[in-house]
């Protein structure tokens, strides 16, 4: 027997599959995780701890749940390791561009300085002894949309080992966890997204085994105005969508959480600018330049498969 369950959180559709398991009840708890995530974390509910914290910003502290400070913690912490190219203050310029909801909006120069002001990790101060949190500016917000799904991925599988199982493929909006294999004889197979197709067009394959994998790309949210595209992934240091070469990048490891933030600042980054953070947090990744090349690092070479429409000769190995 399997379960499979398919449920909508965090904004994205989700799915965790479990072959050879008949305990429907573990799903339901692992779902419900997940759903109790995005009620403490979702900037869309007036409610949720970051909203209080967002609606306060510039006036007074906001106590939150420990998660919450946690995962705020982590957040500071990983903006310190990145150069700031992965920021949860993003919040203000995500909504001046408006990418995806607003048309082919361009924020002129002025307001474009004055929302970045807005943006900045330092500005998050944090209370540890009343588990509290503040943003020090009127109209700062902060947005977990980065990070959120990796950590609600870590809290299935965490429930999963828990509860004995060792084998599941958790897909939360595309940070996809392996745990363990399919069978006893294959490992998971995932496929990694086509930057230039919709969502759920795969131009390759990997192979995971109790590994995750998180995916950047600029290919949902954009538009083209005279001749140049406008994509989501904003640079905090700029304020404009990244310019880096990169169009996608698929990263694989151990941490979810940790990948799921390291993938943003990658993209932002570019492959060069990346290579010392892969290294620090050995992270293995496959990189799509927008000229249509393809590279990869070592450690993917020989569990990496192009679908049957690309030629081999696209792909190049990165040291």
């Amino acid at each position: 027997m399997q379960i499979n369950r398919i449920f909508k959180a965090l904004g994205t559709v989700n799915s965790i599959f479990i072959p050879r398991c008949n305990d429907s009840i573990v799903i339901l708890e692992a779902a419900k995780r997940v759903m109790e995530i995005d009620d403490r974390f979702s900037v869309y509910k007036e409610e949720s701890d970051i909203s209080m914290i967002n609606r306060h910003a510039g006036e007074r502290f906001v106590r939150v749940h420990d998660e919450t400070l946690n995962i705020i913690k982590k957040s500071v912490e990983m903006s310190k390791l990145t150069d700031c190219t992965f920021d949860i203050t993003m919040g203000p310029l995500v909504q001046l561009w408006g990418i995806g909801k607003k048309k082919d909006y361009i924020p002129d120069q002025k307001t474009l300085a004055d929302t970045r002001c807005l943006v900045g990790y330092h500005d998050i101060m944090i209370d540890e002894a009343n588990s509290s949190v503040m943003l020090a500016q009127r109209g700062q917000k902060i947005d977990l949309g980065a990070i959120a799904k990796g950590y609600a991925a870590e809290e299935v599988r965490r429930i999963l080992k828990n509860r004995g199982i060792d084998n599941a493929l958790i897909n939360l909006g595309g940070n996809i966890i392996a745990m363990g294999q399919m069978n006893p004889y294959s490992q998971w197979t995932i496929g990694v997204q086509n930057p230039m197709k919709k969502t759920g067009s795969f131009f390759a394959t990997i192979k995971l085994k109790d590994e995750t994998a998180v995916t950047s790309g600029s290919n949902e949210r954009y538009f083209i105005k005279d001749n140049k595209r406008y994509h989501h992934i904003l640079d905090p240091r700029t304020g404009m969508p990244s310019q880096s070469e990169l169009i996608s990048v698929t990263l694989i490891g151990k941490c979810s959480t940790t990948l799921d933030a390291l993938s943003t600042a990658v993209f932002i980054l570019g492959m060069k600018e990346s290579e010392k953070l892969l290294k620090r947090f050995e992270v293995e990744a496959v990189f799509i330049r927008n000229d249509g090349s393809v590279f990869l690092t070592k450690g993917l070479r020989n569990r990496f498969s192009f679908a049957e429409q690309f030629e081999s000769s696209q792909i190049i190995c990165a040291s």
